[in-house]
This record gives C-alpha cells, structure tokens and sequence, in this order.
C-alpha cells in the first residue's frame, strides 16, 4: 500500500481508528477524525470563557466582588488563576497558524 494511502488511514483504516494521524502531503494534524483547522474557533472561544471564568474567581477570591459563599475565599482566586491559565492556553494553541506547504 502507498504510504499516502497508508497515511490517510484508506485500506486498513487503523490509522484513522487510533484518533491521531499525520497527512503525507502536508503535515497537518488529525485529531480523532477533525482536522485541527477547523478546531481553531471552538478553542478560541473556549479559553475565552474560561479566561471570564477564571477573572470572575480571582476577583471573588481577592474578595472585591461581594454576594457569595466564595467571596474572600483564597481557594477560589488560586482556582481562577488555573482556570485562566488554561483558557490562556487554548487561545493561544487556537490562535497559531499553521504553516504553508513549501513548494
């Protein structure tokens, strides 16, 4: 079998069963079956709300914002700070362009 059908998991379809594989054209990731190209926006989105989620904690943590049982509560600034970390992740994994084929 050519290594590009091998490649795009056509003939024995493991390739395309283990969730991670590498076109032999160009390399662009496959993550369980979706093209990471097209994961771009729903990362993006995601660490943005987590990044709120995470702004909200450290606020309620740092106890400025009042009204809550986490108010004043360190647990949940050290929480947000995660909690935004990661979000910053994913905006920034999300937002990476991937490069062009050379010629």
């Amino acid at each position: 079998m050519p290594f590009a059908e091998a490649a795009h998991g056509v003939g024995r379809g493991t390739d395309a069963d283990r969730g991670l594989r590498v076109s032999a054209t160009f390399p662009q990731i496959y993550l369980f079956g979706l093209e990471m190209e097209n994961m771009r926006w729903p990362l993006i989105i995601a660490g943005i709300v987590l990044d709120l989620l995470g702004i909200i904690w450290i606020l309620q943590g740092l106890n400025v914002l009042l009204g809550s049982p986490m108010s004043g509560d360190p647990v949940w600034f050290v929480a947000g700070l995660v909690v935004s970390a990661i979000g910053v992740l994913l905006i920034v994994f999300g937002s990476r362009r991937t490069r062009e084929p050379s010629a």
